[in-house]
């Protein structure tokens, strides 16, 4: 794995567990966590775990603390918004 996307995997890994811990025992505010939405919009990113440092939930709260020092802006996708798909290889042939 690389420098650049073991951090990467770790906060979509606390991402995952943040979104599972609201889903199983609610967190106050927010009804439903879109976990596509968390990884492709930073802003939304922000407010969520904004919203979990505020949790009468400690689990939730130990989350965002972690969050709040792993978050990076940007698409944690492997492509930023507008990037295009690089083309597929052609298929190799059969074998005869």
């Amino acid at each position: 794995m690389s420098a650049e996307s073991s951090p990467r995997a770790r906060l979509v890994e606390l991402l995952w567990q943040l979104k599972q811990n609201y889903d199983r025992e609610g967190g106050g505010g927010l009804r439903f966590i879109h976990f596509n939405t968390l990884l492709n919009d930073s802003e939304y990113r922000a407010e969520v775990i904004e919203q979990a440092l505020t949790s009468d939930n400690p689990r939730i709260r130990d989350l965002g603390r972690q969050l709040k020092t792993a978050n990076r802006q940007g698409v944690l996708l492997g492509r930023q918004p507008g990037q295009t798909t690089p083309p597929r290889p052609a298929p190799a042939p059969a074998a005869t």
